[in-house]
Protein backbone atom coordinates (compact mmCIF):
# COMPACT_ATOMS: atom_id res chain seq x y z
CA UNK A 1 0.00 0.00 0.00
CA UNK A 2 3.10 2.27 0.87
CA UNK A 3 4.31 2.36 -3.00
CA UNK A 4 0.69 3.01 -4.15
CA UNK A 5 0.31 5.80 -1.90
CA UNK A 6 4.06 7.12 -3.08
CA UNK A 7 2.46 6.26 -7.03
CA UNK A 8 -0.44 8.51 -6.35
CA UNK A 9 1.40 11.36 -4.03
CA UNK A 10 3.77 11.95 -7.04
CA UNK A 11 0.74 12.14 -9.84
CA UNK A 12 -1.52 13.85 -7.55
CA UNK A 13 -0.05 15.11 -4.39
CA UNK A 14 0.01 14.23 -0.87
CA UNK A 15 -3.32 14.89 0.20
CA UNK A 16 -5.33 13.18 -2.91
CA UNK A 17 -3.02 10.34 -1.99
CA UNK A 18 -3.98 10.45 2.14
CA UNK A 19 -7.52 10.54 0.81
CA UNK A 20 -7.16 7.57 -1.55
CA UNK A 21 -5.47 5.46 1.02
CA UNK A 22 -7.76 6.24 3.47
CA UNK A 23 -10.83 5.05 1.22
CA UNK A 24 -8.92 2.01 0.42
CA UNK A 25 -8.68 1.18 4.15
CA UNK A 26 -12.31 1.76 4.58
CA UNK A 27 -13.56 -0.25 1.89
CA UNK A 28 -11.50 -3.11 3.07
CA UNK A 29 -12.78 -2.38 6.92
CA UNK A 30 -16.41 -2.44 5.29
CA UNK A 31 -15.95 -5.79 3.06
CA UNK A 32 -14.36 -7.02 6.20
CA UNK A 33 -17.46 -6.64 8.16
CA UNK A 34 -20.08 -6.82 5.63
CA UNK A 35 -18.65 -10.72 4.68
CA UNK A 36 -17.11 -11.20 7.95
CA UNK A 37 -14.27 -12.02 7.56
CA UNK A 38 -10.31 -11.76 9.13
CA UNK A 39 -8.00 -9.73 7.46
CA UNK A 40 -5.68 -11.61 4.88
CA UNK A 41 -2.53 -9.77 3.65
CA UNK A 42 -2.26 -10.50 -0.34
CA UNK A 43 -4.13 -12.29 -2.46
CA UNK A 44 -8.01 -12.99 -2.52
CA UNK A 45 -10.14 -12.89 0.54
CA UNK A 46 -10.62 -16.46 2.34
CA UNK A 47 -14.52 -16.72 0.59
CA UNK A 48 -13.24 -16.27 -2.82
CA UNK A 49 -9.92 -18.45 -2.16
CA UNK A 50 -11.75 -21.63 -1.28
CA UNK A 51 -14.29 -21.40 -4.12
CA UNK A 52 -11.25 -21.29 -6.82
CA UNK A 53 -9.36 -24.48 -4.82
CA UNK A 54 -12.92 -26.49 -4.94
CA UNK A 55 -12.93 -25.47 -9.12
CA UNK A 56 -9.39 -26.72 -9.17
CA UNK A 57 -10.10 -30.12 -7.76
CA UNK A 58 -13.33 -30.49 -9.55
CA UNK A 59 -11.32 -29.60 -12.99
CA UNK A 60 -8.46 -32.24 -12.23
Amino acid sequence: MRQWYRRIKLRRGSKIARVAVMRRITTIFWHMLTHEEAYCIGGPPTRLRSNSADTKSHAA
